[in-house]
Formats: C-alpha cells, sequence, structure tokens
C-alpha cells in the first residue's frame, strides 16, 4: 500500500509541472492562426478598474480577487501592417493585457515598438494569440522571445537572440502564404 501512494505522488510531481508550463506556438502556426498581424507602438496603457463596488456597497481590487479578465487595456498606434485577414485594423487599436492567470499575454509597455501577432474580437479590438506572440522591436531588430524582454537586445546577455526587422517581415509574409495556399 506505502509502495501504491508513493508512486501515485512520484507520477503526480512528474506530471504537475506540464499544467503549469504553456508551450508557445511555433512560428509558422502564429502566422498563420493570427488575424491580425501588425507592428504597433504602445500610446498608453489604461487601467480598466482598480476595484469593483458591488451592489450591497462591497469592494474588490480586481487584482487580487476573483477577476480574470484583463487588468488594462494598450492603446496602440499601428505603425504598419504586415497581415489583416479581415480588413479590421485601423490606425489605432486596443488591445487588452495584464491578466491574473499564468497563460496571459505579457505586459506591454508605454512608448515601446512591437510586433503583435493578434485575434480579432471586433473592429479595432484584439487579443494577443498567446503569452509569446508580442515581440519586441528596438533598432531595426526584432526580439525572438515573444514578450517584452529587454535581454534580446543585451550584448552580454548569451542567450539573446534578435533578428533584423526586414527578415523578421519577409519571414512573417512568407509563412502566410505558405499556409494560404495549402488551404
Amino acid at each position: 500500500m506505502k509502495t501504491l501512494i508513493q508512486a501515485i505522488l512520484a507520477t503526480l510531481i512528474m506530471l504537475s509541472p506540464c499544467y503549469a508550463f504553456v508551450v508557445p506556438l511555433k512560428f509558422a502556426e502564429k502566422c498563420e492562426r493570427s488575424d491580425a498581424i501588425i507592428r504597433g507602438v504602445v500610446l498608453d496603457i489604461i487601467t480598466v478598474a482598480g476595484e469593483v463596488e458591488d451592489s450591497s456597497g462591497g469592494k474588490e481590487s480586481i487584482l487580487e480577487g476573483a477577476w480574470t479578465g484583463p487588468h488594462s487595456i494598450a492603446v496602440i498606434r499601428v505603425v504598419s501592417v504586415i497581415k489583416d485577414d479581415e480588413n479590421q485594423v485601423d490606425s489605432v487599436i486596443f488591445v487588452p493585457c495584464g491578466y491574473s492567470y499564468d497563460e496571459s499575454p505579457c505586459e506591454l509597455t508605454k512608448s515601446k515598438d512591437y510586433i503583435l501577432f493578434l485575434d480579432s474580437m471586433s473592429r479595432n479590438y484584439f487579443h494577443p494569440l498567446g503569452p509569446f506572440c508580442m515581440h519586441r522591436v528596438k533598432n531595426e531588430l526584432v526580439g525572438m522571445s515573444g514578450f517584452d524582454w529587454d535581454g534580446d537586445f543585451d550584448s552580454s546577455n548569451e542567450n539573446r537572440e534578435t533578428v533584423p526587422l526586414e527578415e523578421f517581415v519577409k519571414r512573417i509574409k512568407d509563412d502566410a502564404a505558405r499556409a494560404k495556399n495549402d488551404d
């Protein structure tokens, strides 16, 4: 009996990291599944609400409560449209960010430049395709980590990986065209 319990516990311990880890999408899959891919600069981050008051007067902090929606919305000025399947991208779009669960999209930072792989929610309102779908752009280089990490551009970081912006955009267009031809 003791051996059986140990085996069950060992199995649970080995499997538990699998539930907490989110596997990033492959690049070609991100290109294919995105409704829109844009290069944009974050103009502002608007906090949705810090606290919610219910009808009985009780208050709950969104950041600590059961709320699983976005804590903020990024207002993004579109620099260029790389892909727009549904013709819904205008010059300014809105992207929710700052969730309270592990698989949430990464935070965006005001005044930084990104390539965003997006799902359309309605005209001018998009959601990041997944956790690693917001590639930072700096000095005409694109960080391959897929999130806002300065380490992508740090020359002393052995794990950094950047691609020239022009090459990155070409890869997106090639993969999107290949996916379209496969349909």
